[in-house]
């Protein structure tokens, strides 16, 4: 199973209003300013560990990038985040 499936799969699980992109190797990582480049195995530029929030229209509305591998926002930031997303789409 791949992280297409898995993502799919955890928001029809939790019936999440929205959908989940994992975006390991996918160009777009560029244009999110997710790329450490040089810092793989091998030498290869890899993904920076982060979280993104997109609106519908596909603006960054928030984002949290890990300083080192294991750095993620607390959940309760994230929430926060979705609940402000979810507050300005309303109006």
């Amino acid at each position: 199973m791949d992280e297409i499936d898995d993502s799919k799969r955890l928001s029809e699980e939790e019936r999440l209003p929205f959908r989940i992109l994992s975006a390991r190797g996918i160009p777009v990582l560029a244009d999110y300013g997710l790329e450490h480049a040089g810092a793989g195995p091998a030498g290869e530029t890899i993904a920076v560990p982060a979280q993104v929030l997109v609106a519908e229209d596909g603006r960054v509305v928030w984002k949290h990038v890990a300083r080192r591998i294991p750095d993620r926002a607390a959940p309760e930031e994230t929430l926060q985040a979705l609940q402000r997303l979810d507050a300005a789409s309303s109006r």
